[in-house]
């Protein structure tokens, strides 16, 4: 008798002629089981042991089904018999930069942006949305821009640079916070000169403060009036707070000094939102304090002792960096306006280009800087600086009418957080537009402050807003509220590659065990018709067994996906 081993695709009866020779009856499947067959086969070497016997169906149909599924013992087919699967649902989801209309700005503008990029090698984006907020940030509440007389906005601004790690969002904002720093630092030596003038008048004061203490002395024993007082007193001559443009701090203590230091315009710069997001979450007077001071309104709270603050408008802009895997824990919770308020600014490393190795124009962007806030005027420490309403030509009006129309249009077409910002792109155009019109104004050798706004920027600006930050709100918002089927198939395909899942049981090892949305029928429903389009996974139903009950579903994992998740690791 043949010793050949036996295989599934080599079926050899030899062993049938072994048993006839015995004298011994075959099994029935009527009053026999296969547990119960194969004990009789002792003395039969192992190489002639028979087939193990395929389960049988009490239907006709199963066995079909399940060979399409699985092989007759319920085990996985062998990847070559998937067709290559969708595996787009391992890899993260990726924004893509945005090109700049550079034809719609102005020269200086496009200048500018073209040495940044020259020299740092980052995308262009990047540059023009920290460019935009630091600009914002040298005016604060001290310009508002009247579109029409019903229509008034600040000219305040706040902006997300969204990338993976290495894009160079970091180094791109550095070269305008560093700018913004210097001119804190200007600021503060004019401060420091103003409080020594404040010292050696509060010594002539408190000489005259008791000279006119003995006049009142005398004219009180001589029974006549008080004489008035004709001098400011020594206690009324107070150094005012130090300057202030920029903020790291996120904490309500930090906040509450630097806003007093600098009522009227502070940048608050953080370099992971995320960790922004959780002090936010954590007080919720500090996100009501945000959603307020981007708006310049007025709100005088205390962030700590709930006291009045010194400045009545707190105008802050904000600019941080995130990267686009985090950006789901940004938006847990209500929609409260605050994230469709930022500009997003989104890029990938494909974005990116090889520096000239030329340096970066931190002498032009600080040049630029001081020529915008010397337009400002005197300094006043410690208050805010007197509003200038800056009124918007007609034709530059009227575009800004139209572009308001059509995105509100937009805005009642969509939903969700996206609804929201096209809500307000009407407004964030018209901010862009002051700051695009305060770098052309910067740029050029023109002396006299800037007093309206043309058409050139609002065009440039309506451009910005369709081709760059509309088209970054949506990538960015699509990344962080998915659709829910979409996300329960991610969270799937997380769980059976997390734990190796060759095959489960949707009920016994994803409800029961993982818990969460795919704890939900209907969800977990829903992500494993996604997979099962995506070519990940496939449904068979297991029959009933010799006890009975009813058949039980189970689904077969693809085997490309553990190789392709391996890949990646």
């Amino acid at each position: 008798m043949s010793t050949q081993p036996l295989d599934d695709d080599n079926i050899h009866l030899e062993w049938l002629d072994e048993w006839l020779k015995k004298g011994e009856a075959l099994p029935s499947d009527d009053n026999e089981s296969h547990e119960a067959f194969v004990p009789n086969l002792a003395g039969i070497s192992a190489s002639d042991a028979p087939l193990r016997a395929a389960p049988q169906s009490r239907s006709p149909a199963a066995p079909m089904q399940a060979s399409a599924m699985s092989d007759a013992y319920g085990q996985p087919l062998p990847a070559c018999t998937w067709e290559d699967p969708d595996v787009s649902f391992l890899e993260p989801r990726r924004l893509c930069g945005q090109m700049i209309p550079l034809k719609d700005l102005g020269s200086g503008t496009s200048n500018l942006l073209q040495s940044i990029v020259a020299a740092l090698g980052a995308p262009m984006v990047y540059a023009l949305l920290a460019l935009l907020v630091s600009t914002a940030t040298i005016f604060g509440c001290a310009r508002r821009i009247r579109v029409t007389s019903g229509w008034v906005e600040p000219g305040l601004l706040g902006g997300i640079l969204v990338g993976p790690p290495g894009a160079l969002k970091s180094p791109t904002c550095d070269a305008f916070v560093r700018a913004l720093f210097m001119i804190e630092a200007h600021e503060g030596q004019m401060h420091h000169e103003h409080c020594q003038r404040l010292a050696d008048a509060r010594l002539v004061a408190a000489v005259r403060d008791k000279v006119y203490s003995q006049e009142v002395h005398r004219a009180v024993l001589a029974g006549a009036p008080p004489p008035p007082r004709l001098h400011v007193m020594a206690a009324d001559l107070r150094d005012p707070p130090a300057p202030a443009l920029v903020s790291t701090s996120g904490s309500p203590e930090g906040l509450r000094q630097r806003a007093a230091q600098s009522p009227s315009g502070l940048l608050l710069w953080r370099d992971e939102l995320a960790r922004l997001n959780q002090e936010m979450s954590r007080s919720g007077l500090l996100r009501a304090l945000l959603l307020s001071a981007l708006d310049g309104r007025a709100e005088s709270v205390d962030l700590v002792s709930r006291e009045r603050l010194e400045a009545a408008n707190l105008s802050w802009t904000l600019l941080s960096t995130v990267q686009p895997e985090v950006l789901s824990t940004l938006t847990r919770g209500a929609d409260d306006g605050f994230w469709p308020r930022l500009l997003w600014a989104t890029a990938d490393r494909s974005d990116m280009t090889t520096p000239d190795g030329s340096a970066i124009p931190a002498e032009q962007i600080h040049v630029l800087f001081r020529k915008m806030r010397a337009s400002l005027g005197t300094i006043t420490w410690g208050r805010n600086l007197a509003p200038v309403e800056m009124a918007c030509t007609p034709q530059a009006a009227m575009a800004l009418v139209d572009a308001r129309k059509r995105w509100e249009i937009q805005s009642a077409i969509e939903t969700g957080a996206l609804a929201s910002a096209y809500a307000k792109a009407g407004g964030l155009a018209t901010r862009i537009a002051h700051a695009l019109a305060q770098i052309e104004w910067a740029s050029s050798p023109q002396s006299d402050p800037l007093r309206e706004i043309a058409h050139e920027p609002v065009t440039g600006a309506i451009a910005l807003m369709d081709e760059v930050f509309l088209t970054g709100a949506r990538g960015v918002l699509s990344i962080a509220t998915p659709p829910a089927e979409e996300a329960a198939a991610r969270e799937l395909v997380d769980v059976i590659v997390r734990r190796g899942l060759d095959h489960f049981s949707p009920r016994d090892d994803i409800q029961r065990r993982v818990g969460g949305p795919l704890s939900q029928s209907k969800t977990l429903a829903d992500a494993i018709r996604r997979l099962e389009a995506a070519g990940l996974v496939r449904t068979e139903t297991v029959p009933s067994g010799p006890a009975g009950g009813a058949p039980r579903t189970r689904i077969i994992v693809n085997p490309r996906l553990h190789q392709a998740a391996a890949t990646r690791r």
